[in-house]
């Protein structure tokens, strides 16, 4: 199982498309599906063309935030923010460069908790931390709804983001693998 936050022709034919032709050439009995959250209609026109040549499915992830909830029946643009968003900050800030760039630097803790704030705040723009929480919980939802999809090896495409090392993380401990798209 595949997820693409955004589907380009160059990332489709470039990064996706021959990592996808791997797959197929070692597992040639496991079907190969890439769910999509955006993409232009050429770039689908294309994916879905080259994509049956190695019998790979290609469709538009159909979703509303609205229906998005966890295992608590907890809608998800309330906990992230809430709970998932704060450990991620968690492990932003206990790494190394970001101890030594912040905290070491301006010892006040008012300070550093505003900085901390600042860099991983909850912002809602394309790139952002919160945003990426949120296509990692969508794909996490998705899942669990098709429970046909369960024991699958799930990757996440993904634009390359500040904090990589931390979102990777944090899309392990839900049972999936980031890999990164050249932006």
């Amino acid at each position: 199982m595949h997820f693409i936050e955004l589907l380009t022709i160059r990332t489709w034919l470039c990064q996706v498309w021959p990592r996808l032709f791997l797959a197929r050439m070692r597992h040639r009995a496991v079907p190969l599906r890439c769910l999509v959250f955006d993409g232009s209609a050429a770039a689908f026109g294309v994916a879905r063309v080259t994509g049956r040549l190695i019998r790979a499915t290609v469709e538009r992830l159909q979703f509303q935030l609205v229906d998005i909830r966890d295992d608590e029946g907890l809608l998800l643009r309330f906990r992230l923010p809430a709970e998932d968003l704060l450990v991620v900050r968690r492990t932003i800030m206990a790494h190394p460069l970001t101890r030594q760039a912040i905290l070491d630097t301006f010892p006040s803790s008012r300070l550093s908790i505003y900085l901390a704030k600042a860099l991983t705040g909850a912002e809602l723009e394309h790139r952002g931390l919160w945003r990426t929480l949120q296509l990692v919980q969508v794909c996490v939802w998705w899942l669990r709804r098709h429970s046909g999809a369960q024991g699958e090896k799930v990757v996440c495409w993904l634009e390359r983001r500040p904090w990589w090392e931390a979102i990777t993380r944090y899309a392990a401990d839900q049972g999936m693998t980031l890999e990164a798209l050249s932006p």
